[in-house]
């Protein structure tokens, strides 16, 4: 198992290059101010190759959907911290 992961580190699934470029054209498509912080971490999430391949073959998510989901899980993720905030229930320009 040790082995898969070292491969699938240095070769990515089909599954993990698809959805990190759907992440990649979505985020683009929509060139707000917190593009690049929200792309890092849900290529980092999709970068998860065992839970990437595990949603697509398994769960039956599309890799689309899957961008979707992860981009939402890392926006609501940073809302709810509040590192985006300027004062208590005011978001900064970012947020």
């Amino acid at each position: 198992m040790r082995l898969a992961k070292a491969f699938w580190h240095f070769f990515p699934p089909f599954e993990v290059r698809i959805t990190c470029e759907d992440i990649d054209s979505l985020l683009r498509a929509d060139n707000g101010l917190c593009m690049d912080a929200v792309m890092e971490q849900a290529l980092a999430l999709a970068k998860n190759a065992d839970r990437t391949v595990y949603s697509i073959r398994i769960g039956g998510l599309k890799p689309d959907q899957l961008a979707l989901i992860l981009i939402f899980n890392v926006l609501t993720r940073n809302l709810q911290s509040g590192h985006e905030h300027v004062y208590r229930g005011r978001l900064s320009i970012v947020g």
